[in-house]
């Protein structure tokens, strides 16, 4: 079976992330989010976890910056 080369690409952008050379401090900061979501994974599970929630980093990060913090919100 041939595949499309979004596939590949992403396949590609998953083995970048799962190697060992990751930024420790994101490392820490998905076992943060893992503990507090009450998540343990071990193995390839765990890196394939890690490699999407590194993937969509970005875009976390800008619907974040989108919405304003509670204290923030107008007063109605």
């Amino acid at each position: 079976m041939r595949q499309s080369r979004g596939e590949r690409f992403r396949r590609h952008a998953i083995r970048r992330f799962m190697t060992p050379t990751s930024d420790p401090d994101l490392r820490a900061r998905f076992d943060d989010e893992m503990r507090a979501a009450g998540l343990s994974l071990n193995g390839r599970d765990y890196d394939l976890l890690f490699a999407m929630w590194t993937e969509h980093l970005p875009q976390r990060e800008a619907l974040r910056a989108a919405v304003p913090a509670p204290n923030e919100e107008p007063d109605a």
